[in-house]
């Protein structure tokens, strides 16, 4: 018994010592590096316990970051050093950085990230793979996600899309009020589901396995995505084990289902899915080291390429809906703010498809390169994704490189370095009023300067899926913003779920004046799940009156 308090006591002296062996370290590195006020014992954490109470309490990150810049007037590279609640974080909040952490060099992802995205992506996904491995499964799926096959499959996102105007059209009917980014989710992973898998998911009108599982596992996800402690609940660990499972085995079954399917010679479509161009390209890379010989059809497929696959696919259905279905909320969110520029939209899309909405979705599915000829409706998606981008890159810093900011030379070794897209887009010297809505700032003769607008980052491993959430984007676009008026009701919400006003000693609900702030779950969210009224545009006209559309089928 005494060997075993000894043992313990040994033990807790040593794990003592570390710890303040590197709490006077950490604290002992950053108290003269840039950064706000600095505690000699607790570091910069009362300045985020500070910031808390002035920002609201479940602001994303990155909109924090911004936010703890412009309370102590800090520059565009700065330090937070909160251990032992996170790692310490080295934020850039400059373009050119930005360039020589991503593009130039581009750093290694952060090992916290690979640890975060485990239970929704699994081991093998393109976001935190490395050097050779990445490579090569990102030549893999890069035809699956280039612009000239996914034109291909237009015909098919327009149909799905149908079936988000039904329900909108319903909303309308029912003059409800109801959550923006619950319906534009459920669009967003038949999409993927779709292009990526050649499936339907039919999450817009049943309830799915993998999009329940999917839902599941995010609302799972640590909420602070700064500290690894919330990681380690055991009833999380559990839950994302049992989520995880069911989205391999839904995966899985679909892939075996599609493998069978090409060795019978039932798959003779034109139309080629991110699945096939993959399995294609993953045979002749095969056959060209001469490790299969046999013909695709007959070729039976490994398990490498199968578990690969599962994991990739469960990292599209996460990052390809997720991105996409907030900025949606959004664009209907601020051109209900905005009404010039939706006029200005609904201008474009008159010109180009003309004035009888029942037509468009035809003069898509016939020409999907007219889609290409909306640069005012580009314009708004880059607009709405500066204002609040859906994502962003952490990497690991190394001991070789090393930023100088105003003369003193600022280390990224043992940093989790942060290229924080929002602090970059709420700059006035690289934006003039940058928490205006402005989407013309994005139209010739302005120009943004280069290496500025990195919603989908820039170098090689910029985000795999960007031509398809623009595309996406601009079919929805082009299918709802004439045909319906949609406005976000935070009032309303906030008086029927009983939320007290500041003034009236409720909680901070804003940020830069904005009640449509994003949150964190597992990403960027809209704060509230945007709460939304919707209604029928009263349109009169030869050609031009209201009719629902009708889901086509493929």
């Amino acid at each position: 018994m005494q060997s075993i308090i000894l043992a313990l006591a040994v033990f807790l002296v040593s794990w003592i010592s570390i710890g303040l062996y590197k709490l006077i370290k950490y604290r002992a590195t950053y108290k003269n590096l840039p950064g706000p006020p600095h505690h000699p014992i607790f570091g910069h954490i009362p300045i985020m316990g500070r910031m808390r109470q002035i920002v609201p309490k479940d602001l994303h990150p990155h909109a924090l970051m911004t936010a703890v810049q412009h309370e102590y007037n800090l520059g565009n590279l700065f330090y937070l050093d909160l251990w032992p609640l996170a790692e310490p974080l080295l934020i850039i909040g400059d373009p050119q950085m930005a360039a020589l952490v991503t593009q130039s060099r581009s750093l290694p992802k952060h090992p916290d990230l690979r640890m975060f995205l485990l239970p929704l992506a699994g081991e093998k996904n393109m976001i935190t793979m490395e050097g050779e491995e990445w490579k090569f499964w990102r030549s893999i799926f890069n035809p699956g996600f280039s612009q000239s096959n996914l034109m291909t499959l237009v015909p098919g996102i327009v149909d799905l899309a149908l079936i988000f105007c039904d329900t909108l059209s319903k909303h309308a009917e029912a003059d409800s009020m109801f959550g923006m980014e619950e319906e534009t989710s459920r669009l967003t992973v038949d999409v993927i589901g779709w292009v990526a898998l050649d499936t339907q998911l039919k999450a817009q009108t049943t309830e799915n396995t993998l999009v329940y599982a999917m839902r599941k596992q995010t609302e799972w996800m640590p909420k602070t995505g700064m500290s690894y402690l919330e990681g380690l609940l055991p009833h999380r660990i559990v839950a994302h084990w049992w989520y995880g499972r069911t989205m391999d085995e839904y995966i899985g079954r679909v892939l075996d289902e599609r493998f069978a399917s090409r060795r019978e010679g039932k798959v003779h479509s034109a139309q080629k899915h991110v699945i096939d161009l993959a399995l294609e390209t993953y045979h002749e890379e095969q056959q060209q080291k001469g490790q299969e010989k046999d013909d695709i059809r007959t070729w039976n497929v490994d398990g490498t390429f199968r578990k690969f696959a599962i994991d990739n696919f469960k990292t599209f259905v996460f990052a390809g809906h997720d991105t996409t279905s907030s900025t949606i909320c959004y664009i209907y969110h601020l051109l209900g703010q905005h009404p010039e520029a939706l006029m200005r939209v609904r201008q474009e899309h008159d010109e180009v498809f003309g004035t009888n909405l029942d037509q468009a979705p035809l003069l898509m599915k016939e020409d999907p390169y007219l889609l290409n000829k909306l640069p005012y409706s580009l314009a708004i998606i880059k607009e709405v994704l500066r204002l609040h981008p859906a994502a962003t890159t952490i990497r690991n810093g190394q001991d070789d490189f090393v930023f100088t900011h105003s003369n003193i030379p600022c280390p990224t070794a043992g940093q989790i370095v942060w290229v924080n897209q929002h602090t970059i887009n709420r700059r006035a010297d690289l934006y003039p009023s940058p928490h205006t809505f402005s989407p013309s700032r994005f139209m010739p003769p302005a120009t943004v300067p280069k290496d500025v607008w990195r919603a989908f980052e820039k170098g090689p491993r910029n985000c795999i899926g960007q031509e398809l959430s623009l595309l996406e984007m601009k079919i929805i676009m082009v299918l709802t913003l004439r045909r319906f008026e949609a406005w976000s009701v935070f009032e309303e919400f906030d008086r029927k779920t009983g939320r007290k006003a500041r003034e009236q000693g409720g909680p901070v609900k804003e940020a830069w004046g904005e009640r449509a702030y994003q949150t964190f779950v597992a990403t960027a969210k809209p704060s509230e799940g945007m709460p939304m009224r919707v209604k029928m545009r009263d349109l009169r006209g030869d050609g031009t009156g209201i009719t629902r559309p009708l889901p086509s089928g493929r």
